[in-house]
């Protein structure tokens, strides 16, 4: 998809219909290029629900465009990156040369910008030279959500600005590994300003639930600041 506007979608109803306000991307492999995709709304996924469960994978590139002005009300006001009970395939997400901002969740919900979503699954996200800010909100993750549970979730920054991002933890990124779930984050040559929270992790919260979670960030060659 190249050169469009997506915009004023409205999904509803019971999964999978209520996901992906302008793009449900179904176990398929899409470009979005040249796009501004917002404003939209949904339960999950307010702009892009990228659905890779069970069985297959689901990819989705977004490169030189804007995913914003979305709303959902649960997870992923933005994009939401789903490989739930897929440990085989998943879903994978790659942002680069975009921006989004003024995504929001509802609810107290998760992941304001991406939710990343490795359920008993394999998720990753890559975000390159890309902006994430100007009002992402949500409870836990105002720009990023990494949620990994009996699976493998993985988010890479580089070359990327997370600003002025709202969550009440986690204004940047949220990780979190739980019950046997891997959660890692890589920040490299990035910025971080703004971001603030009304509980905890003003640019970063790191949170491995248990001795049997992991959860862990690398940060290289960034700056984090106010």
């Amino acid at each position: 998809i190249a050169g469009l506007t997506i915009a004023n979608g409205h999904a509803t109803g019971s999964f999978p219909t209520n996901a992906g306000g302008g793009i449900l991307n179904d176990h398929a492999t899409l470009t979005v290029s040249n796009c501004v995709v917002g404003p939209n709304q949904a339960t999950y996924g307010g702009g892009i629900y990228n659905f890779g469960e069970y069985y297959g994978n689901g990819s989705v590139t977004v490169i030189n465009s804007s995913v914003s002005n979305n709303e959902s009300v649960y997870e992923g006001g933005g994009i939401y990156n789903d490989s739930e009970y897929n440990a085989d395939g998943g879903a994978s997400l790659t942002v680069t040369n975009s921006t989004l901002s003024e995504n929001h969740t509802y609810t107290s919900s998760y992941g304001g910008g991406i939710y990343n979503d490795a359920y008993a699954g394999k998720a990753t996200v890559t975000v390159i030279a890309s902006t994430l800010g100007d009002e992402n909100l949500a409870h836990w993750g105002g720009a990023i959500y990494n949620y990994a549970e009996q699976g493998i979730g993985s988010v890479t920054v580089s070359a990327s600005t997370l600003k002025f991002n709202r969550a009440a933890y986690g204004g940047g990124i949220y990780n979190y590994g739980e019950y046997y779930g891997i959660g890692s984050v890589t920040v490299i040559n990035s910025t971080f300003s703004f971001n603030s929270v009304g509980d905890g992790g003003g640019a970063i919260y790191n949170d491995g639930e248990g001795s049997e979670a992991s959860a862990s960030v690398t940060v290289n060659l960034s700056t984090f600041s106010d």
